[in-house]
């Protein structure tokens, strides 16, 4: 209720944490003539999230004020409450989402110096990002990122007798 600032709902609970992993490693070797070049990179980040907000009925004053007041002065949140005269309405549920992102790739050079003026590069190289997976968590398993079912049935629901 906008007036009553200590019936307010309560906030829940909500968290943002992550975990990076990132390994590389580069290596140059001389020969002769020649100067060699390789090495990888491989990178895997997560992301958690979840939380729960609240759920409820927000009461206003406007329900209530004189008709045509401008001020928004009048009226009365509680008074709204009394008469079920709901401004708005809002449920969220506890959730939770995590992410993860992994990328690998690795290269060769050879760095080949033919004479003083002329040097030859050749070289290959590789990168690859997966796609994202992770998903939300049910019974704490990730399930992917949709959990719906039109064949599941919904646990709440009480058959009629």
């Amino acid at each position: 209720m906008t007036e009553y600032t200590t019936w307010s709902s309560t906030t829940g609970w909500a968290f943002d944490r992550g975990k990076n992993i990132n390994i590389a490693n580069d290596l140059s070797w001389i020969h002769g003539s020649h100067t060699f070049k390789g090495g990888f990179f491989y990178s895997r980040d997560r992301w958690d999230g979840g939380g729960e907000n609240n759920a409820g009925f927000d009461f206003s004053n406007l329900a209530t004020a004189i008709p045509g007041d401008q001020s928004r002065n009048s009226g009365n949140a509680f008074a709204s409450f009394l008469l079920g005269y709901a401004g708005g309405a809002r449920v969220d549920t506890p959730r939770l989402v995590a992410q993860i992102w992994r990328y690998g790739g690795g290269f060769f050079q050879d760095d080949w110096k033919v004479t003083r003026k002329l040097t030859v590069n050749l070289g290959l190289r590789y990168e690859y990002t997966h796609p994202v997976t992770g998903g939300a968590a049910v019974d704490g398993e990730l399930t992917g990122f949709s959990n719906f079912s039109p064949t599941t049935p919904n646990p709440a629901a009480v058959p009629a007798r």
